[in-house]
Order: structure tokens, then C-alpha cells, then sequence
């Protein structure tokens, strides 16, 4: 890209203004002049693949992020949660030691019943700090929003090892 940008694929027109006779080596001028434009068209078009490209890797990339993410709460959700899965049943089978994890699962008491009487809004705030609340307890731990109300930790590291620690704060 940097070459084609400081090409002057300009010279095509000031080869076929300055040459007036009509000998062979003013063909072969004309003939490079046709060259160069074929080339700046070329590179113009490759440039213009090479944006093209580079924009759709950014928005699968983009789109990857997002599919993964809740959009209420802004953390992993249900898709997140099953590659995980995936990947916990994938190490498992592939180690001959024991895996240290564990899962917990949470949901919010009562949502139906406060998005009936306090309205939609107010549940989704409950639900924002539900999110936070077990964000802040689980530090070191993947957190899932897997459904309308509930939530999924996956235990793993420090969080494992103080899991009761950690399951007592959540209690209270």
C-alpha cells in the first residue's frame, strides 16, 4: 500500500501529451502510457479490496465480540457460557490430573413480579446490579448472564480456592 501511494501513476498523461510523432518508439511511449494506467487502475483497485477486507475482519470481529456479550448487563451471556463449556469438557478429557472448578448459579428473586409492579426499566436495573454485585464477589472468575434472571460463575484460580469465602459474601 505505502508503494502505491507514492507511485505517480500520473506520468501515463504526460507521456501521451508530449509525444507527437508517430514512429515505433511513440508507440511503444503510448503503449506504457496504457501500461501505467492499467497498473494505477490495478493498485486503486487492490487498495480499495485490501479496505474492503481489512473492514470486514473488523466487523466479524465486532460481531464475534457482540455475540458473546449480554447487551443489558455487558457481560458474557448464554453463547459465551456453552464455548465455555465446550472448553472445560475439551481439558478435562485431555488431562490425566483433576480440574479445579466449580459453578455456581444465581438468579434474582422475584423479577416477574418486580417488572410487573415496578415495570421493565426497574427490572433491568436490578438486573445491572445483580450483574455487578456478582462481578465484585467473583473477581477472578468468568460471570454469565445465561438467562432472563439468571447468572452462572465459573470458579477457577484464587475464586476456587475461596470459593465458601466467596459464596458466604453472596448470601448476605
Amino acid at each position: 500500500r505505502s508503494f502505491a501511494e507514492t507511485q505517480d501513476f500520473g506520468m501515463a498523461k504526460t507521456i501521451r501529451e508530449q509525444v507527437k510523432a508517430n514512429d515505433e518508439l511513440s508507440q511503444l511511449s503510448y503503449q506504457t502510457a496504457d501500461m501505467i494506467d492499467s497498473m494505477d487502475r490495478y493498485v486503486k483497485e487492490l487498495i480499495s479490496t485490501h479496505d474492503a477486507l481489512d473492514k470486514a475482519r473488523y466487523d466479524a470481529a465486532l460481531a464475534s465480540l457482540q455475540a458473546k456479550r449480554d447487551a443489558l448487563t455487558g457481560i458474557r451471556n448464554k453463547n459465551a457460557f456453552v464455548e465455555c463449556g465446550q472448553a472445560i469438557d475439551k481439558r478435562i478429557r485431555s488431562i490425566d490430573k483433576e480440574l479445579d472448578f466449580g459453578i455456581v448459579v444465581c438468579d434474582v428473586n422475584d423479577l416477574k413480579r418486580i417488572n410487573d409492579t415496578r415495570g421493565h426499566y426497574y427490572g433491568d436495573e436490578i438486573l445491572q446490579r445483580a450483574s455487578h454485585m456478582i462481578c465484585d464477589i467473583f473477581r477472578s472468575s468468568q460471570v454469565y448472564r445465561t438467562g432472563g434472571d439468571e447468572f452462572v460463575v465459573v470458579l477457577a484460580g484464587e475464586d476456587f480456592q475461596i470459593r465458601e469465602e466467596l459464596l458466604d459474601n453472596l448470601r448476605r
